[in-house]
């Protein structure tokens, strides 16, 4: 079972990575993003956020740099 600690850590990262990511990959998604989050409990938006992070990272990895 994970720890307040690591539950709060683990929201900080996803939370950062979106701020990092979500620019990235376009105001359409982070404006999607933003009003999924304003109708839904604190649970289902890091729910959502840690699918928006997922996404993010695999475009990012699909990318020929």
């Amino acid at each position: 079972m994970i720890n307040d600690k690591e539950i709060v850590l683990l929201k900080k990262y996803v939370d950062d990575g979106i701020e990092l990511l979500i620019p990235i990959s376009g105001k359409e998604q982070a404006n999607k993003l933003d009003e999924m989050l304003s109708k839904v409990d604190e649970q289902e938006q890091f729910k959502y956020k840690c699918e928006a992070l997922s996404s993010c990272i695999s475009a990012l990895a699909k990318l020929k740099i």
